[in-house]
């Protein structure tokens, strides 16, 4: 079975990562996620998840013990977001408008829009539908 590079050049990177590697990726995630994540990345078939099922009891274990999700801390988590996201704009430093992506298209009102058909700006131009001067090829 041939596999197309991309595949074998994933296989190969997966054989060479080391458990630094797999902490390494896991920095940011809490003490509990991280344990899972490292669990079920170990190079060792019998340390992994025996199953799904295994796996599913965990992370159900784990939002048990993390309380229930309210309407205020989602709140918090949104006004964090935007704060830490304000910032990076910040550090950016993009221009204010939409965070410095300035539409190459302006949009334009109903009213601005134009249905009729538009002269050639140059002679250079060409248009795709046959008009008075639209050069058509016939066969002899």
């Amino acid at each position: 079975m041939h596999l197309p590079p991309f595949v074998e050049d994933t296989v190969q990177r997966a054989m060479v990562f080391s458990g630094k590697d797999v902490k390494e990726t896991a920095f940011g995630l809490s003490t509990s996620l991280r344990s899972v994540f490292l669990r079920l990345l170990c190079r060792e078939p019998a340390s992994r998840y025996p199953t799904a099922a295994a796996l599913e009891l965990e992370l159900r274990g784990q939002l048990v013990r993390l309380g229930p999700y309210s309407a205020a801390y989602a709140v918090k988590e949104v006004e964090t977001a935007l704060f830490e996201g304000g910032e990076a704009m910040e550090e950016l430093n993009l221009l204010e408008d939409e965070g410095g992506i300035v539409p190459a298209f302006p949009l334009l009102s109903q009213d601005a829009i134009r249905t009729e058909p538009h002269p050639l700006r140059s002679a250079d131009e060409t248009t795709t539908e046959p008009g008075p001067g639209a050069l058509r090829l016939t066969r002899h």
